[in-house]
C-alpha cells in the first residue's frame, strides 16, 4: 500500500509541475496579449489621425473645385465680353485676352486632373507638395489674369467685373 500511496503522490507531483508550466505559458501569452492590445491601440489612433487629415484634405480640394469653377465662369464671362467688343484696335489685345482665357482653362484642366488623381490614390507626401506647387501656380496666373483684365477693362472705359469670392 505504501507502493500505491508512493505512486500516486509522485503521479500529484507530475500534475502540479505540469500545471505550474501550463501557468508560466499562460503567463506568457497574456503578456503578449497586452502588447498586442497596446499595438492595435496605437494603430486605431493613427488611423483615427489618418481620417482627420483625409477629411481635412478632401474639404480643401471641395474648396478648390468651387474657387476653379468660378474662375471658369468668370473667364466665359471675359471670353464673351471680349467677342462683343466693337473697337478694332482692341483686337490684338482681345486675342490676347482669348488666348491667355484659352490657356487659363487648359491649365484649369491640367490642375483638375492632377487633382482627381491625387485625391483617388491618397496623395502621398511628393503628391501633396506638388499639389501645393500646383495651387500656387494656378494663384499667379489667376493673380495675372486679373491685373490684365483690369487693364483692358480700363481701357475700354468699362466698370471692372470682380468675381464673387
Amino acid at each position: 500500500m505504501a507502493d500505491i500511496s508512493q505512486a500516486i503522490l509522485q503521479g500529484i507531483e507530475r500534475l502540479n509541475q505540469r500545471f505550474d508550466g501550463v501557468d508560466a505559458r499562460l503567463d506568457r501569452l497574456e503578456a503578449r496579449f497586452e502588447k498586442l492590445e497596446l499595438r492595435v491601440e496605437k494603430l486605431e489612433a493613427s488611423v483615427e489621425r489618418l481620417d482627420g487629415r483625409v477629411g481635412k484634405f478632401e474639404t480643401s480640394v471641395e474648396q478648390l473645385k468651387e474657387r476653379m469653377s468660378k474662375v471658369e465662369e468668370t473667364g466665359a464671362d471675359i471670353n464673351a465680353r471680349l467677342k462683343s467688343w466693337p473697337d478694332l484696335h482692341f483686337l490684338a489685345a482681345a486675342k490676347i485676352q482669348i488666348a491667355f482665357a484659352q490657356e487659363m482653362k487648359d491649365h484649369i484642366f491640367v490642375s483638375k486632373t492632377r487633382m482627381d488623381e491625387i485625391y483617388r490614390c491618397m496623395a502621398t507626401d511628393p503628391e501633396i507638395g506638388a499639389l501645393r506647387e500646383d495651387v500656387s501656380q494656378f494663384r499667379k496666373q489667376s493673380i495675372e489674369m486679373e491685373l490684365r483684365l483690369s487693364t483692358v477693362e480700363g481701357h475700354l472705359g468699362l466698370e471692372p467685373v470682380r468675381p464673387s469670392r
